[in-house]
């Protein structure tokens, strides 16, 4: 494996190959666990190349394929990695080299991966609870799912985000989380204390 790809990118290379080519290597059950398997081993950023491979299936379904695949990555096997699968496309014939030489991104590639990261990141946030900045006390407040109060965010909160993004396949950082979630992209403002009948800090 070249340190200059990383195995999202040589998996999502060969995906290429074999759209291109056609082949179906997930016809067989036991074939198409591992393919996903393997693809949920790397996480969120392998989702789309995991697409690109079941769809040369001729009953492919997308919704099926996403239950199939955030399932294995909830569950996992530590028997069943990328080269469990580059094995399977290797003997259907598919070319599962990498390149020679390094691998340069370009600035719009470096662009929109972070983009995706990012977008990727606030989604699944937004999926674990409800988020607003409190305009008064200046400072993030954050309310679980079905509670009803809302609290300041704190360190601890972060923690139990951060872990639980990586549960899912997610690597995000807690400096970029925590960026994220003091944005105005991320949080609506709250004015708390006009909502309380109390001047504002602009009256006072």
């Amino acid at each position: 494996m070249s340190k200059s790809y990383s195995d999202v990118e040589h998996l999502q290379l060969v995906a290429q190959r074999i759209a291109q080519s056609g082949i179906d290597i997930t016809t067989d059950y036991g074939d198409w666990m591992t393919v996903t398997f393997a693809c949920a081993s790397l996480g969120e950023e392998a989702r789309e190349a995991y697409h690109t491979i079941c769809s040369q299936y001729a009953d492919y379904r997308r919704e099926e394929c996403d239950l199939k695949f955030d399932n294995c990555i909830r569950t996992g096997r530590r028997d069943v990695r990328i080269a469990s699968l580059m094995k399977l496309a290797k003997d259907a014939g598919i070319d599962v080299s990498l390149p020679r030489g390094r691998r340069h991104h370009t600035e719009e590639e470096k662009a929109e991966g972070h983009k995706q990261y990012m977008e990727l990141m606030s989604e699944k946030l937004h999926e674990m609870a409800e988020y607003r900045f409190d305009t008064w006390q200046q400072r993030v407040c954050i309310r679980e799912f079905g509670g009803s109060k809302w609290r300041p965010f704190t360190d601890r909160d972060l923690d139990t985000l951060y872990c639980n993004l990586r549960c899912q396949g997610v690597k995000a950082t807690q400096q970029d989380m925590r960026a994220l979630i003091n944005s105005r992209n991320f949080c609506q403002d709250y004015d708390a204390a006009h909502m309380a009948g109390k001047p504002s800090a602009v009256e006072s």
